[in-house]
């Protein structure tokens, strides 16, 4: 049951119905007892009807007997003709584990004794039960005292003695029934239900709002935040002065030590740029002088120390550029900005400079949505400019990107697809993976980045036909 809600619902219901569920068992327990008392006395008495057919001196039998009461832990009387108790043995201990337990719960039994039950019932002869068992029928039994605190069950039989005379043969056996008071009040007990358990549930109500619901909120609120584009550090939950208050204040500390930590990242991240960039401009500017020079071998150094630079140089942007979006874009301006606009523009671009492609651009002719322009526009490229490599490394003849933007419900829809050779093994959108020569393995990384900070979710699959197709979905009003 993993819902606290529930869990807490359902102990509060269980402990306000506890009572029936008490009388419930506790029925369930006398019927056992009850039907068990009746079995074991009736078994004594017939071992009793058979011993007295064997043939034992005195004192042999009066052993077995007393062994025979022992065993079934019963009083066992032998009454003769005329009424006159000829032998007992009193093994009736009147304690079990049901009553020990039912006396530690509901305290004892108001001093009631089996002797004096029996005494209570009258000459044993002219007892129903025995005047029964004298007529041929054997008798078994229960009776409960007064009060119901204790039970006393019997079975009685007709005998026969060695020498031939009529014997009558009384076992008893009895418990203490400490609880039976209040399995007796087993209907007001159901009664008083019917207003315990509709006040549980109104209690279980009033906890589940105290105690519950800012939890709900908490959650809630740290999972807007995950999904946002520029998360916070702020938690706007009541304040509380309680345990559920510090589980808040404990939240919101880590949040601005998260915050804290993410800020001296992107500050490293932009002073660690920022000092590279001098350095990658002092070899460009060196490249560049070297390739004034006559000598051959200067010349080839500087083609390729200027290669190099301007490789790194790429790579130092595009690690910032996916450093600064995986942060949340902090302080960067959200703006309206035409995505149908900007993917002609960016696709002109790409003709431009890859003549031997042809781009095709379909769907809306204006599509709004909420951006940040900039990183929109870096996502877009970099899709163009992928799809317009590998098509020009696939088969096909012309070598073609088709893009398609398009408005699904809410959200902007970007699709990019070309006629390359498709996509092999690996995740494309993993950080320096790539198959494109020259490439930095950073570009479909930062359209990630790019789609999910805006909320949206980009996918790549292998276009119907060959070649590869990619969709980016972006919310509208980000």
């Amino acid at each position: 049951m993993r819902s606290l809600r529930m869990r807490l619902f359902v102990a509060v219901l269980g402990i306000a119905a506890a009572p029936l569920l008490f009388v419930a068992i506790w029925g369930r327990i006398e019927f056992d007892v009850e039907g068990a008392l009746r079995a074991n006395t009736q078994h004594a008495a017939q071992a009793t009807v058979d011993l007295l057919a064997e043939h034992l001196d005195a004192e042999s039998f009066e052993r077995k007997l007393d062994d025979l009461a022992a065993r079934h832990v019963v009083n066992v009387r032998i009454v003769d003709g005329q009424g006159a108790v000829t032998a007992v043995s009193d093994h009736d201990y009147t304690r079990d584990w049901v009553h020990t337990l039912g006396t530690w719960f509901f305290g004892g039994d108001d001093g009631v004794t089996v002797s004096a039950f029996d005494r209570s019932l009258g000459e044993m002869v002219r007892r129903p039960e025995s005047v029964a068992a004298l007529s041929g029928v054997a008798a078994v039994g229960c009776r409960l005292t007064e009060g119901s605190r204790l039970l006393v069950c019997h079975a009685v039989s007709r005998a026969t003695a060695v020498d031939g005379t009529p014997r009558l043969v009384y076992v008893q056996e009895s418990t203490g029934r400490a609880a039976r008071r209040f399995y007796d009040l087993r209907y007001q007990v159901a009664r008083l239900s019917l207003l315990t358990i509709p006040l549980a549930i109104i209690i279980g109500e009033y906890l589940r709002r105290t105690l519950l619901r800012p939890i709900e909120e908490l959650r809630r609120q740290a999972l807007s935040q995950a999904a946002a584009a520029e998360p916070e550090a702020t938690l706007r939950v009541p304040g509380r002065e309680d345990e559920i208050g510090d589980l808040i204040h404990s939240f919101q500390a880590l949040l601005t030590k998260l915050d804290e930590k993410r800020g001296s990242n992107e500050r490293f991240m932009v002073d660690l740029v920022h000092e590279l960039k001098s350095p990658l401009a002092a070899i460009l500017v060196t490249g560049e002088h070297l390739s004034t020079s006559n000598d051959p071998k200067a010349a080839r150094l500087s083609e390729v120390l200027q290669s190099s630079a301007q490789r790194l140089q790429a790579l130092v942007t595009d690690v910032l550029d996916l450093a600064r979006v995986e942060g949340g874009m902090h302080g960067e301006a959200y703006e309206d900005l035409d995505l149908a606009a900007l993917v002609r523009a960016v696709v002109e671009s790409a003709r431009l400079k890859v003549p031997g492609v042809s781009f095709t651009v379909d769907g809306a002719e204006e599509l709004r949505l909420r951006c940040v322009p900039g990183r929109v526009e870096s996502l877009v490229r970099n899709l163009v400019d992928n799809a317009a490599d590998f098509a020009e490394q696939g088969r096909a003849r012309p070598a073609v990107v088709a893009v398609r933007c398009d408005r699904e419900g809410d959200d902007a829809v970007l699709t990019v697809r070309d006629t390359g050779p498709g996509i092999g093994s690996g995740d494309l959108f993993q950080r320096f993976y790539t198959r494109r020569k020259g490439g930095t393995g950073l570009g479909l990384a930062i359209v990630r980045a790019v789609v999910v900070a805006h909320g949206g979710d980009v996918v790549a699959e292998n276009a119907p036909g060959g070649g590869a197709s990619f969709r980016a979905r972006i919310p509208t009003k980000s």
